[in-house]
């Protein structure tokens, strides 16, 4: 694999990572990394976490100096795959050019989910370009909607209502962040959003737009001049339904990161993987998930079959919202038992989630010393019950 090229399709996180440590770990052969934004590749979470910072985003929160790929890859920018040819080995871009491979690595991420009842009248944001146009409304102070509670919505919702514009956040589940953290944190999470001056709505939906007004399916209605819409991504693998890869809410990989095809592998939030011990194959759209994904993939694609190692992170995560920061190590379930302490501030929290005595994840909103106490109780094993009494000491 030393002298053969390695295409990288997706300019992003993933992308990059794995190209940088392609040629960490010794890869000289030529390798093409394609991306389809006209830019350099960028960092994505500080389109929500920084939305408002004075300082950032003047320009995209580039991963690497534009000028500084020279040496490091051919860079293709602009350009989308359309079509991966695994008998050929070689993926197909939107102006007809064939880019042929010795092995490959997608990394194509996610696209926005829309919601059809708001087409044309609504914010998203997956781009720089996005960020900056809802950043320009906001800082008109102009009435917001967001709909939907997850972890963008909510960062978003919190910079806007920060700045001093009035914010509606709208989320169809009990509470914020219910599908990631369960109603016990969302329901915490809810309270933080209110005190700071946002109205919560959940259990509702948007049905349509009247004058101005967003119709909610309560009946009730929401004045709002700028929406923007949060309700999720999917993975970004249409062009790949003819390419024989296997495909399961995302490109399927084994523990190694290999799809179904022999040479082609893949990172980031469009792949799902058979990580040690995991039932099915999981997607994970974490920052932290999506690095570690690509330095094993770099690894793997350069040894010999049989010395390729499997990937099992401690997964982690973390949000700014409210003027704190939210953080998580494992992976939280539906269904997990959750064990919280607030603090007496009403802000900070810790919490501990597990599935009968094995604890799957640790959180602390505010409390990054002690949350970092209760990742070495994580990753040392320990029965949920004792993380769980741990809780509570430390957050006593």
């Amino acid at each position: 694999m030393t002298g053969e090229r390695i295409v990288v399709v997706g300019g992003g996180l993933g992308g990059l990572r794995t190209v940088e440590a392609l040629r960490r770990l010794g890869h000289a052969g030529p390798i093409t990394l394609v991306g389809d934004e006209r830019v350099a590749p960028y960092d994505r979470p500080p389109l929500s976490k920084q939305l408002l910072h004075p300082d950032r985003l003047r320009e995209p929160p580039f991963l690497r100096p534009p000028d500084a790929y020279a040496d490091l890859c051919d860079l293709v920018l602009g350009r989308r795959a359309v079509r991966l040819d695994v008998a050929g080995r070689a993926v197909e871009l939107d102006d007809g050019t064939e880019v042929r491979y010795s092995a490959a690595v997608l990394a194509t991420g996610t696209t926005t989910r829309q919601l059809p009842q708001l087409a044309g009248t609504a914010h998203t944001v997956r781009t720089y370009t996005d960020a900056v146009g809802l950043r320009e409304a906001i800082l008109r102070h102009e009435r917001l909607a967001v709909v939907g509670g997850g972890f963008m919505g909510c960062e978003i919702a919190s910079a806007a209502a920060a700045a001093g514009t009035p914010v509606t956040l709208l989320e169809t589940a009990p509470t914020p962040l219910y599908g990631a953290l369960g109603a016990e944190v969302g329901g915490h999470v809810r309270g933080m959003h209110a005190a700071d001056g946002v109205d919560v709505r959940c259990g509702t939906s948007v049905t349509g737009v009247v004058e101005g007004h967003l119709v909610l399916a309560d009946g009730d209605a929401v004045d709002a001049t700028v929406v923007a819409v949060c309700v999720g991504v999917r993975p970004a693998v249409d062009w790949l339904a003819d390419s024989g890869l296997e495909l399961a809410d995302g490109i399927v990989c084994d523990a190694f990161g290999e799809t179904s095809a022999r040479g082609v592998y893949a990172v980031g939030d469009a792949a799902a993987w058979r990580y040690p011990g995991s039932e099915k194959p999981v997607r994970v759209e974490h920052w932290t998930t999506t690095a570690a994904q690509a330095v094993a993939v770099a690894g793997n694609l350069l040894a010999e079959r049989d010395s390729r190692k499997p990937l099992d992170p401690l997964h982690y995560f973390w949000s700014d919202q409210c003027g704190t920061k939210l953080q998580c190590f494992g992976l939280p379930r539906p269904g997990d038992e959750v064990e919280l302490r607030a603090g007496a501030d009403g802000r900070s929290l810790l919490a501990a989630y597990g599935e009968g005595d094995r604890a799957t994840a640790v959180l602390g909103i505010g409390r990054a010393k002690h949350v970092l106490s209760l990742r070495a109780k994580l990753t040392a094993g320990a029965p949920f019950k004792e993380i769980a009494a741990a809780v509570h000491e430390l957050g006593s």
